[in-house]
């Protein structure tokens, strides 16, 4: 059966197709809208501290899968990317441990698995009491975000 659309028709309509996949899949394959998070050093740290900004510090691993539950689900939500903003959110890659500044980290923070989550106040020490090591629902985390850094 031949088609009654012209070529260029067929042509637009998966471009179309492709671009709108595309759309749809983005925000959860690229992460939170509005969220950004770098790669953490000490010289972030401080500028915080000089800003007066809290810390969020991610743990994480490639082969881990509550961090990337955790990176799917949590931090890809709307209600962390709004309430994210009012803190520094910095990432530590632990699935390479053979880079000596990374074990310096784990040993600064006092890391034994992944997923961790760290919070610094603005002086930038931690709240020990909320530190996170395992996975943690959306709103969970919102809640321990507002008690850290109500807006």
């Amino acid at each position: 059966m031949k088609s009654r659309f012209l070529p260029w028709q067929q042509a637009a309509s998966a471009a179309i197709g492709l671009i709108l996949t595309i759309l749809c899949t983005g925000s959860w394959a690229f992460g939170s809208p509005g969220a950004a998070w770098q790669t953490y050093s000490d010289r972030l740290v401080l500028e915080a501290q000089k800003l007066n900004n809290p810390v969020i510090i991610n743990f994480h691993a490639d082969w881990c899968l509550l961090c990337i539950q955790l990176k799917q689900k949590t931090f890809n939500h709307s209600d962390f990317a709004r309430v994210s903003k009012g803190f520094l959110l910095l990432s530590v890659d632990l699935t390479d441990r053979s880079d000596p500044a990374v074990d310096k980290i784990i040993k600064r923070y006092g890391i034994r698995s992944v997923p961790t989550i760290l919070f610094l106040n603005s002086r930038g020490i931690e709240y020990r009491d909320v530190r996170v090591e395992n996975y943690i629902a959306p709103q969970e985390l919102k809640k321990i975000m507002l008690t850290l850094h109500p807006k």
